[in-house]
């Protein structure tokens, strides 16, 4: 039921038991903490972190990806769309929400920006809406500079758990779903 997809230097797949340790790895980085605003995980946040993926593709046909380095099969992090139905000023609606954090062992190799790539043309073929949104903190550059390469524009300002963040839309290309 989820797809398997391969890009030049990636497997994006379903995850599985052995991914919950690495999971846990990569929400542990303090430069990936320091910007999403979440303590370090638990064994049993990752856990279900992990089971919330899987749900996803169950409820919604959708979900988050493992993404893996095509060599030799390490875990570098994680993609995908979701409902998370977040509780925010103003809502995000029922469009599917991308998403995507990469170990900071990743960064400035344009590794994320190739999984979003991926993950948005497999959407492009199988989702049925005709946008996606994606939400990030206002002054993660690097993380905005990557939306904006795979076609995100900032739709406006908002409010999730007491933060301000920035929500950007992209509609999907003609000739989808």
């Amino acid at each position: 039921m989820i797809p398997t997809l391969t890009t030049d230097r990636l497997i994006l797949r379903a995850h599985g038991d052995a991914d919950i340790a690495a999971s846990r790895a990569l929400w542990s980085e303090p430069e990936v903490v320091h910007r999403i605003g979440r303590p370090a995980p638990g064994l049993r946040d990752a856990r279900e972190r992990v089971m919330r993926y899987l749900g996803h593709w169950h409820l919604e046909g959708f979900g988050y990806w493992a993404a893996c380095d095509r060599s030799d099969g390490s875990y570098l992090g994680e993609v995908g769309l979701s409902r998370f139905l977040r509780e925010m000023t103003p809502p995000l609606g029922n469009a599917p929400e991308a998403g995507w954090v990469m170990s900071t062992a990743t960064h400035g190799r344009g590794l994320g920006g190739e999984a979003v790539a991926a993950m948005l043309q497999w959407a492009d073929r199988h989702i049925d809406s005709d946008h996606s949104v994606c939400i990030l903190d206002p002054e993660h550059l690097a993380s905005r500079n990557l939306a904006l390469r795979a076609g995100y524009s900032d739709l406006r300002d908002a409010t999730y758990n007491n933060e301000k963040i920035r929500v950007m839309r992209r509609m999907r290309p003609a000739g989808g779903v």
